[in-house]
């Protein structure tokens, strides 16, 4: 039986990047028949994410680790891990506040 599920995007803890589908984080995983590039912008506030490679992952950020060559390793509130991208590091110091 097909469904359409309604996730509010508060619940989202992440999405990544799984070929031509995304994987959605929340009360369980979900996955979704699009690209990440194309869901972003038209579907989930910029403001509330943090951009990773692969990964976009809310605001439940518990820390960020500096790592070699300007990466972070973000790590959100229910332990996951995930490693940002160089090319993301201005987009996460500006989302968390950092100079």
């Amino acid at each position: 039986m097909n469904r359409i599920v309604i996730v509010p995007v508060a619940d989202i803890s992440r999405l990544e990047a799984e070929d031509n589908y995304v994987r959605i984080w929340a009360d369980r995983p979900y996955l979704h028949k699009d690209t990440l590039t194309r869901l972003s912008p038209r579907s989930i506030p910029p403001c509330s994410f943090a951009f990773t490679a692969r990964t976009r992952s809310t605001r439940r950020v518990r820390e960020l680790r500096p790592q070699l060559h300007g990466e972070y390793l973000v790590v959100l509130i229910d332990g996951s891990e995930i490693t940002s991208g160089r090319s993301y590091r201005s987009q996460i110091q500006h989302a968390f506040g950092l100079g």
